[in-house]
């Protein structure tokens, strides 16, 4: 019994080098054969009845994403102590207990198995497609599995940019199920099951199809002199400005302004924008009262009105809609991109949708206003409602996300189709990883956020308080980048895109779901086909081939 979860931690590991960090690049063979050694584990020989045990399969896949999160997600601990204010060793026992929770696929993953093994494949469905049911089952559980910090396996196929001519159609999901695929296939090879003849024919044309359709980044001539602050405002000094402390608002507002009004590149007329990061100005704003008249504070219309540019930047706006007599510092301000124009006047704004749970909310519903007594230091927000473009003065449209929303298709998905008709030039993402220091999670962030630019062919403007600051192509490419610590200002000229809307924009997952279905049947026909050969089927193995 050991063996089997030791073999299930080793995988777990395995795994975990899908991912980048800060000390290695993604390796994305990895996964293969973690996924085939969990497979392996789980799937039993008819007369393997300690395999039949749902309570072994769950066993499994606990170990398995305990190992992937010690090692892929071992920034949770430090984000605990910096975010949540828990200091060692508690944060550290937290973070075991979470880190497996950060992977709950695999549970989805590991039941569905279960239920397909009580089958014992007597249906010829089944029988003939064993193989590629198991990577539907697998592919199927990223899709309909809510996660907090959303991962797909394929995700690790970044690296082999610009060939994923498939990620515009079928997003990060195909490349999910390829994977998962031939893992299954090597495990069938383990266990010598009948073997599946399509998976020679498939890896080659995947291989064929993606080599031979690169992605490309179509822009148009028209440019915007664009400059991303990245002030590296540590979390301390942060926490301490938010809190109004005077020495720390003065430090945070004195950086930015410094870097803002740099000199401007010699071929530069000008600066047409300029982004800061998420929650970079300090204080609380009234978008109301500033749309009734009341000014920006004076560091935005000083920057503004000098130097005739635009600007982008992250801070707290109350929440106006809350009712007067309901719970103080309890969602009464949203998370929020402010848009002010040359003149120092609102454009525009976004209020944040997509909440953090354990940072931002709490996911407990109309509890959270007790909980709000129980732990402090979760600041609990306001909701967004509104999915609004911010739209420059020279007509380059903006469709803003902040920080993790940028990981989820779908939002993203419902976000762009709510502007069919005019589509966003760039995503404008600001987010702020100062709490998780100099760990692998801006490393991460970055890679998984790369993936909506592929799935929706549009860039992504990426800005945040310490690092990683780039612009993200939809052809898998990156800009000059501002790395993890540095504090500069990134002075680049956008693209307006080209791009067309993708397959991918219209249908989603979905596209994903129906091939995959398409594959079952084709892979069972195929299959039987092969099997009227005179053989019966217990001889028909990997050893025959």
């Amino acid at each position: 019994m050991w063996l089997k979860s030791l073999l299930s931690f080793a995988a777990g590991l395995i795994y975990a080098f899908n991912f980048p960090s800060k000390y290695f690049v993604s390796f994305v063979i990895m996964p293969i054969f973690a996924i085939a050694l969990l497979l392996w584990n789980i799937t039993s020989d008819n007369e393997d009845r300690e395999r039949t045990s749902l309570r072994f399969k769950l066993s499994q896949a606990f170990l398995f994403c305990l190992a992937a999160s010690l090692l892929g997600y071992y920034w949770i601990p430090y984000t605990l102590r910096e975010f949540g204010g828990m200091q060692a060793p508690f944060n550290y026992l937290v973070g075991m207990i979470l880190g497996p929770l950060t992977l709950p696929q695999f549970y989805t993953s590991v039941f569905l198995v279960h239920l397909l093994e009580k089958t014992k494949f007597t249906n010829p469905i089944l029988k003939y497609s064993r193989v590629t049911i198991y990577a539907f089952v697998f592919t199927i559980s990223e899709i309909i599995t809510p996660q907090q910090f959303p991962t797909k396996a394929g995700n690790g196929f970044l690296v082999l940019q610009p060939y994923l001519g498939l990620a515009p159609i079928f997003g990060a999901s195909i490349f999910s199920f390829f994977l998962y695929y031939i893992a299954s296939s090597i495990n069938g090879f383990l266990k010598k099951y009948p073997f599946n003849y399509p998976v020679i024919l498939f890896s080659i044309g995947f291989v064929i199809f993606n080599a031979s359709m690169p992605l490309e980044y179509e822009k148009t001539s028209e440019t915007l002199n664009t400059r991303i602050v990245q002030a590296n405002i540590g979390s301390l000094m942060k926490v301490q400005s938010e809190g109004g402390d005077f020495s720390a608002v003065e430090t945070v507002l004195a950086t930015y302004y410094d870097l803002s009004k740099s000199p401007v590149p010699n071929e530069w007329d000008q600066v047409e924008l300029i982004v800061w990061p998420e929650t970079a100005l300090p204080g609380l704003l009234s978008s109301r009262n500033i749309k009734n008249g009341r000014p920006f504070p004076p560091i935005i219309t000083d920057i503004t009105r000098t130097m005739n540019t635009e600007m982008f930047f992250g801070g707290y706006d109350y929440n106006h809609e809350k009712d007067e007599n309901s719970e103080v510092y309890f969602e009464d301000q949203f998370n929020t991109i402010f848009h002010a124009n040359a003149s120092g006047i609102l454009q525009g704004l976004y209020h944040k949708k997509e909440l953090i749970p354990f940072g931002e909310t709490m996911p407990f519903g109309p509890f959270n206003k007790y909980l709000k007594h129980i732990n402090s230091n979760i600041s609990f927000f306001a909701r967004g409602k509104e999915s609004p473009l911010l739209t420059t003065r020279d007509n380059f449209k903006f469709m803003p996300v902040i920080c993790y929303e940028i990981l989820f298709s779908e939002f993203v998905q419902d976000f762009i189709n709510e502007h069919k008709e005019n589509r966003p030039d760039f995503i404008i993402n600001l987010t702020n990883d100062s709490w998780y220091g100099d760990t692998s999670e801006p490393h991460q962030h970055l890679f998984l956020s790369h993936w909506r630019a592929l799935e929706f062919n549009i860039p992504i403007l990426r800005s945040t308080n310490t690092g990683i600051t780039s612009i993200l192509y939809p052809d898998g490419s990156e800009s000059e980048r501002m790395g993890v610590g540095e504090k500069r200002v990134l002075d680049i000229q956008l693209y307006k895109s080209n791009g067309k809307a993708t397959f991918y924009q219209a249908w989603g997952d979905w596209s994903v779901v129906v091939l995959m279905l398409g594959f079952i049947a084709i892979s069972y026909l195929i299959n039987v086909f092969f099997r009227n050969d005179g053989l019966e089927e217990d001889e028909v193995s990997y050893k025959n081939i």
